[in-house]
């Protein structure tokens, strides 16, 4: 696996060590700083000369304040890697960093980490659960890019998937599928890193779930700030994967 190869058991740079209340609380912190500065952006953008970019912006500046504190409680769950190990991990792992070769070999690249991070805070160690996280969050991707080809719509189209009420037949089959197969593909990903990990032998399924939705909104929470930044015509894709993050498990 990409985290034992990473894992040095001799002291040295590539030792685990502990993941800390301090850390979980430094990761949250910085979590909640990029959503008050995502707000702060979008609250610029409602301002701004074009009547339908400013009218999307302040109504997603308006659902993520209703989910405040949804967020934060889903946030939490980072506490639940308290105590397990931290380490060297790839730190931006997503689908399109891993490569299959012909002999169906799959290669691990760029681990530079995040490129909006200072490089300390790149270097620093984290649970290997984030890195589960992070590619489950890239599968919101696939979806959202599925759904933009299926509907024929433009980057905006991310935000027809937070309104429900406004979907035609076809668009809510088309949904449901998708959505489905996200679902499908976190639960096994989890599951199947969950039983193959020497990490996480001690950690409780639930709340080693409840770490990785926590680390997902983490991830989620970045990728907004990144997106409002870089990219503004896409971030209805980390929208959505904030509120659907922010939903209790279940509902």
């Amino acid at each position: 696996m990409l985290h034992e190869a990473l894992l040095d058991r001799h002291p040295g740079p590539f030792q685990a060590e502990a993941f800390t209340a301090e850390d979980g609380e430094a990761a949250t912190k910085a979590a909640l700083t990029n959503l008050s500065d995502s707000l702060r952006r979008l609250a610029a953008l409602a301002k701004g000369p074009d009547d339908s970019t400013s009218k999307l912006a302040a109504e997603a500046r308006a659902l993520v304040f209703t989910a405040r504190d949804r967020i934060e409680r889903t946030l939490a769950g980072i506490e639940a890697t308290v105590g397990t190990p931290k380490a060297v991990t790839h730190a931006d792992l997503h689908l399109g960093q891993v490569l299959r070769t012909d002999a169906d070999l799959f290669l691990f690249i760029d681990f530079e980490g995040e490129p909006e991070r200072p490089s300390l805070e790149r270097s620093r160690k984290l649970p290997p659960l984030r890195d589960v996280a992070t590619m489950e969050r890239s599968f919101s991707y696939v979806k959202h890019y599925a759904w933009r080809e299926a509907t024929g719509g433009d980057a905006t189209a991310a935000w027809r998937l937070l309104r429900r009420q406004e979907w035609s037949t076809v668009e809510e089959a088309e949904a449901r599928g998708l959505q489905a197969w996200e679902a499908a593909a976190i639960e096994r990903y989890g599951r199947a890193y969950l039983r193959r990990s020497n990490f996480y032998e001690s950690l409780d399924p639930s709340d080693a779930f409840r770490a990785i939705r926590g680390w997902a909104m983490e991830k989620a929470l970045y990728e907004f700030r990144y997106e409002l930044k870089h990219r503004p015509q896409n971030i209805f894709i980390p929208l959505e994967g904030i509120m659907s993050l922010a939903q209790e498990p279940g509902t």
